[in-house]
């Protein structure tokens, strides 16, 4: 008998549960459907509604199922320009870190479209690079298309123009091979949008695109896609072509109420009837435009109070649930004071308890500061890698351009005949590449230390070899360099003070010899850097000319450095002081 009383109550618990667990899907389903409705029709302000009454009204949501309502949140925070709030939402996202990959890209599109509105071209770019590491990551390719059309989508937004038409080419390409007719409009709408100056290409395009949303059945997208014709035609000057295609935009939201793109088609129909001379309906679709304007004002606005009612109903079922415990919790208490003097042992565990408690409450508080000191350490943490990341490029760029430089001096002097000007671009280049070499060595590291120092003699023996390699003299170093570390400040002005004793050198001084010796010593004794130079030239190919370019950057090196020159013929003995 008691067996069978137990088999009855598990019964009867397995279907309570189930049926519970049941209804809570379907009402997740029906939820979802709900949702897919609005955003087909562009209803973002119902949208937002059902999601968010939805997440406050189900505690005990699965964390999956809580992320997708999220993201569909975000989504439609972006599409009324509330972009505050949907970057709050996706911080939350970000901290749980336990996403999908499906779930990232959607998410980081979102966070893409946030910085395209707002002018933040790098940003917004930053978010693209992260859906393609994840698509590198995952080794799938499904839907790579929506990746190139958003990345056409940010290069269109701030003008590149070519950039985007290749992105948007190759994204129809690609939607056309694997048969997604979703991007397929996607990609034909944004080709159409970067014909500024081919209209027949323009309205093919958007003709292509709003067949492929009929066909779909996307009444939004279809709406907005009228009226670019629509807007095209009045470009035109064919106005009755366009008012066709703005109010077949009108119709195809005639279940709909979207204030913000009816404001946009009204706007449009203004536009038309007053270049007709029809101006009772021009001034009666411009009023009705400013009308729903405003009510779209209005509804950005109800969003954030509709979120305050509810959490403000939540809240208050919350304490009605509370206040019926605490009535429960006193009909206990006042039977349990009567049998507080059965015995002293229950009041040695009732003060045990309390300890407890409160003791989980102090670890309950640790915990969330110590929640509080990694977000913040996190925060730093990425700040740091953007400003890394920054520095790095500019680096990048810095020896490129250098690199740059140097090719078009060669390439200019390859044009010259007259061997003096072609020498004069021969030293200009060695004297960038003194620079270039202190840069790559110095500067453009991978872990990029501030204050960081280097050994002077790699440096220092890049500049000789370059010099030498060039040169059509029969040249003999004789090179004696002690070795100490140096920063950039330092090392530069010696290496381009090297290069020009060289370059003098090779191209000045006469020699008796087949072979032209230099003698390069450098040491350095209590922060006091010594340079012994010398060649075994007796006189000079060319007259020296005191105030040449080459001996003004010699005493200008020597300065910025706070030194000292001595000269007698080809010999200089040069003090220097670190910086």
């Amino acid at each position: 008998m008691n067996n069978f009383k137990i088999t009855y109550s598990l019964v009867a618990l397995f279907f309570f549960f189930g049926n519970e667990l049941y209804s809570q899907t379907l009402d997740y389903k029906k939820t979802l459907d709900s949702i897919h409705v609005n955003k087909n029709l562009g209803l973002w302000h119902p949208m937002l509604y059902i999601t968010s009454t939805y997440l406050l009204t189900h505690d005990s949501l699965p964390e999956s199922r809580r992320n997708v309502l999220l993201l569909n949140k975000i989504e439609g925070y972006v599409e009324m320009g509330l972009y505050e709030e949907a970057l709050l939402l996706r911080k939350d996202l970000m901290e749980q870190g336990n996403l999908s990959i499906k779930n990232q890209k959607i998410l980081l599109y979102e966070v893409s479209k946030v910085y395209e509105q707002t002018s933040l071209e790098y940003k917004s770019m930053q978010a693209l690079d992260q859906v393609a590491a994840l698509y590198d990551k995952s080794k799938d390719s499904t839907y790579f298309s929506e990746y190139l059309i958003r990345k056409g989508s940010v290069f269109k937004t701030f003008k590149k123009y070519k950039l985007a038409e290749v992105y948007a080419l190759e994204a129809l390409r690609m939607s056309e091979l694997n048969d997604q007719l979703d991007q397929i409009a996607e990609a034909n709408a944004l080709l159409a949008a970067l014909q500024v100056n081919n209209s027949k290409k323009k309205y093919d395009y958007l003709i292509k695109a709003y067949k492929s949303f009929e066909f779909l059945e996307f009444e939004y997208r279809r709406s907005q896609i009228a009226a670019n014709i629509g807007i095209y035609f009045i470009e035109k000057n064919e106005y009755d072509k366009a008012l066709q295609f703005l109010g077949m935009a009108e119709n195809n939201l005639s279940q709909a109420n979207n204030p913000k793109h009816l404001s946009e088609i009204y706007k449009y129909k203004s536009i038309a009837f007053e270049n007709q001379k029809r101006l009772d309906s021009a001034l009666f679709y411009q009023r009705e435009s400013s009308f729903l304007y405003n009510i779209f004002q209005n509804q950005l606005g109800g969003v954030k109070l509709m979120q305050l009612d509810l959490k403000d109903n939540l809240l208050d079922r919350v304490n009605e649930e509370k206040e019926y415990l605490n009535n429960i919790y006193s009909l206990k208490n006042d039977k349990r004071n009567l049998l507080l003097f059965v015995s002293f042992t229950c009041v040695v565990i009732t003060i045990i308890v309390l300890l407890l408690i409160k003791n989980k409450k102090q670890n309950k508080q640790i915990q969330i500061q110590n929640k509080k000191i990694a977000q913040q350490n996190n925060t730093l943490a990425l700040s740091l890698d953007e400003k890394t990341l920054l520095l790095k490029e500019l680096n990048h760029r810095v020896k490129n351009n250098l690199a740059l430089i140097v090719s078009l001096l060669k390439f200019q002097s390859k044009s010259l005949n007259n061997p003096i000007e072609k020498n004069k671009l021969l030293e200009l280049e060695n004297r960038i590449r003194a620079i270039s070499f202190a840069h790559e060595q110095f500067v453009y590291t991978d872990d990029l230390k501030e204050k960081k120092v280097f050994n002077l003699q790699n440096y220092i023996f890049n500049i000789i070899n370059s010099l030498s390699s060039i040169s059509t003299r029969n040249i003999d170093f004789n090179v004696d360099i002690e070795a100490f570390n140096s920063n950039i400040d330092t090392a530069l002005p010696i290496g381009v003070l090297i290069n020009e004793l060289v370059t003098n050198s090779i191209e000045h001084a006469k020699i008796e010899e087949e072979c032209l010796m230099v003698t390069l010593k450098i040491k350095h004794v209590n922060h006091i850097i010594h340079i012994d130079y010398k060649d075994n030239g007796v006189g000079f190919l060319q007259p020296q000319n005191s105030k040449s370019l080459g001996l003004f950057i010699i005493s200008s090196m020597v300065q910025q450095l706070r030194g000292t020159l001595k000269r007698k013929d080809s010999q200089y003995t040069i003090t220097l002081k670190f910086k």
